[in-house]
């Protein structure tokens, strides 16, 4: 009879017998599966009449040949069975229904002994369970299979097929031990086994990965040189969408890779992307010859959006005056996809002209934000009647009608701000940029009436200029805190709105006290049209994200010095400041900065170049005022740029060095955006833009280049 089926009988005879010993009932008559009979520990006394009645009954109704003997040496079997231990000291077979199936399965102590003696590379017994050891012998796993197997190691020599369950399973997979020495010959960028575990190894097998496939598809790098499918999962996802080493050189013209990493190649590939396809796409250029889809990140987002070439050419027939594409890069040609801007909508915006019959809307990527703002024609045409005082409309840039939608500029409200004129009869607000702003901050018809109603001892309106107006409202400024200001002799707007942002609304802000702490005077720009002085008034003291702005910067000075701080609007004031105050061991010059000047009122300085509201390399009376100073003074440029070049160029730093006197002169070489004081007596500051520190400190010994 088939051995199997003798030793599954034999141990449902053993587990009646026993169950008949016990006054469970005899036999299988209860209709349990043979798995399902515990076995259970033999009682020595049990009379040998009974298991031969047994015996008899069971060959009689199976019509087999089952004899005591087999019974019999069950009991030598299974003592030899339970000795085995797992490296802890617990039982292997510590289950009845499992060791029924080692029986079964014909397993000698002999053959387990031979396959427990392999072990991992922590010195782990591989087979040191019962259930593994079991499969190995349904499989017919044989120690010398496993010899072979683990042999195979990674980069740190440690043995890539450790567990039974996957040693199991290649025996199960019929795994070619030459393939897999082939596989484990693949490294990655940082030299380590690809396929470092035996389950990898068995997945990839079962998939179909072969050696030549893996070699191929790791021959591509990105720009940085790693390689693209560089690890088994991106290897896995390739295997699982065909992808092949000729489908990923076929996408470019000389082969090289078209994306950066696998996730591209691997969405490209779901997309249905191919190089015939791709050709066509990059076969797209600009009036310029600028290929469209040269980046491809965008391309990659075209397929994603089902773009072809045949839509965009149709789209590129949409041109400028110049004859130019309106979309004529590649983010404006996939935004409009993803808008779904219908051709009639682009017709009717691009054929608004501006006052010199050019089209307005002439970039595809504003016309797509113009779309998601619900821009329509009708509304242009609106803000477009309202002109400026020589006659040209005021909104005809598509930037600045775009900024008008989005801060929600109307014809009414435009009507009601332009009917302010000022003392020359010119309306005040004039130009798109202002009035947008004006729009945002919260500028109204009736605010700016009472705002305007002042008047400097010239009886010239006070807030005559747009930018002061939108300083006042972006300071928060009312009517009463306007008559405050003036209460203190302030009559210029643009020092009064500063004054007002610093907090310094009291008479005793701009007196300071003599006390025994050393004197400081920090001079600040009366125009800051980039924001680089004033913070947000319902700031902190200190801007969590570029440390000390102009406040918190005052008020740690202030700590350590008598400070005095005036707003300035040329080098007269600066000078007058100076020669003002006594004793001064400490002088902070805040202006926008160049390396050859730094501004105090950015427009007639630089728009006007009005040389009085600039300190530049002219000023040699400088010298004069800088020579006040105490002899041991810091002079603190709180500016961009001032010391750019260092000692290798001329620049307002060494220039300020060299008519100091020696004073010790702290600078910026670049734009900054943080300053961090080390020290506030005597002052030690740097600035920074970012992590990288910026400060230069002239020698004694600085030359000036003729």
């Amino acid at each position: 009879m088939n051995l199997y089926l003798k030793r599954g009988l034999q141990a449902l005879v053993l587990g009646s017998w026993l169950a008949l010993n016990a006054g469970c009932g005899g036999g299988s008559s209860d209709g349990k599966e043979e798995d399902e009979i515990a076995i259970v520990q033999q009682d020595n006394t049990q009379d040998d009449s009974q298991l031969e009645d047994v015996v008899s009954e069971i060959n009689e109704n199976s019509e087999t040949d089952v004899t005591e003997e087999d019974i019999m040496s069950y009991d030598e079997w299974k003592a030899e069975m339970l000795k085995f231990e797992k490296d802890d000291g617990t039982q292997i077979y510590h289950n009845d229904n499992i060791l029924n199936e080692a029986y079964s399965l014909d397993i000698m102590p002999e053959w387990v002994e031979e396959v427990m003696r392999f072990k991992d590379s922590n010195g782990a017994t591989i087979y040191s369970s019962d259930h593994e050891i079991n499969d190995a012998k349904i499989w017919d796993i044989e120690p010398e299979f496993i010899e072979d197997i683990i042999r195979f190691k990674d980069e740190a020599d440690n043995i890539i097929y450790s567990s039974a369950s996957s040693i199991n399973s290649a025996k199960v997979a019929e795994i070619d031990l030459d393939w897999i020495e082939d596989m484990v010959s693949f490294i990655d960028d940082k030299d380590e086994v690809i396929y470092d575990s035996g389950s990898r190894l068995n997945c990839a097998y079962v998939d179909g990965i072969n050696p030549e496939w893996v070699d191929g598809m790791l021959q591509f790098r990105n720009s940085k040189g790693q390689i693209i499918y560089g690890d088994y999962t991106s290897l896995f996802g390739a295997k699982e969408r065909d992808i092949t080493p000729e489908w990923i050189a076929g996408l470019t013209d000389d082969g090289s890779p078209l994306f950066e990493n696998d996730w591209y190649f691997n969405g490209f590939k779901d997309m249905g992307g191919n190089g015939e396809w791709v050709r066509d796409m990059r076969s797209l250029f600009d009036s310029e010859g600028n290929r469209i889809y040269e980046d491809s990140f965008f391309l990659f987002y075209a397929k994603k959006k089902d773009i072809t070439p045949e839509w965009v050419d149709e789209i590129m027939q949409f041109k400028d005056n110049k004859s130019n594409p309106i979309y004529r890069t590649a983010r404006g040609i996939n935004d409009l996809k993803e808008l779904e801007i219908t051709n009639d909508w682009i017709m009717s915006i691009t054929s608004i002209e501006n006052d010199n019959g050019n089209i307005i809307y002439n970039n595809g990527e504003c016309l797509n934000k113009a779309f998601s703002l619900g821009i329509s024609a009708e509304w242009i045409y609106d803000i477009m009647q309202f002109r400026d005082k020589w006659g040209n409309t005021i909104y005809q840039v598509q930037e600045f009608i775009n900024t008008a939608k989005e801060n929600d500029v109307d014809a009414d409200w435009l009507e009601s701000i332009l009917q302010f004129i000022d003392d020359k009869g010119n309306v005040i607000y004039s130009g798109a940029p202002y009035i947008n702003i004006a729009k945002r901050l919260g500028v109204e018809a009736d605010w700016m009436e009472e705002i305007l109603a002042f008047k400097n001892n010239d009886e010239e309106i006070l807030f005559s200029h747009k930018v002061d107006i939108n300083w006042a409202k972006r300071a928060g400024m009312d009517y009463e805190d306007v008559y405050g200001m003036m209460n203190l002799g302030i009559e210029n707007a643009a020092k009064m709105t500063k004054y007002f942002i610093l907090e310094m609304t009291d008479e005793s802000d701009f007196y300071t006290e003599d006390t025994i702490k050393p004197n400081a005077l920090v001079i600040l720009p009366t125009s800051d049209h980039n924001g680089a002085f004033y913070a947000d008034p319902s700031y902190n003291d200190v801007n969590d994200l570029l440390g000390y702005n102009t406040r918190g910067f005052l008020n740690k000075i202030k700590e350590d010095y008598d400070a005095r701080v005036v707003v300035v609007e040329n080098e007269n004031e600066l000078y007058s400041s100076i020669k003002d105050s006594e004793n001064l061991d400490l002088l902070v010059l805040g202006a926008h900065g160049t390396q050859e000047d730094m501004s105090f009122e950015w427009e007639h300085a630089h728009e006007l170049e009005i040389e009085k509201y600039k300190l530049d390399f002219g000023d040699d009376e400088i010298g004069d005022y800088l020579s006040m100073l105490n002899s041991d003074a810091v002079i603190f440029l709180n500016s961009c740029s001032t010391g750019k070049g260092r000692e290798h160029e001329n620049n307002l730093a060494n220039f300020i060095k060299l008519k100091s006197g020696g004073r010790k002169v702290i600078s910026s070489d670049e734009d900054l955006n943080l300053i961090v004081i080390n020290k506030t007596y005597p002052l030690d500051a740097d600035t920074f833009i970012g992590n990288d520190i910026l400060t230069y400190i002239p020698s004694k010994d600085v030359i000036w280049y003729e």
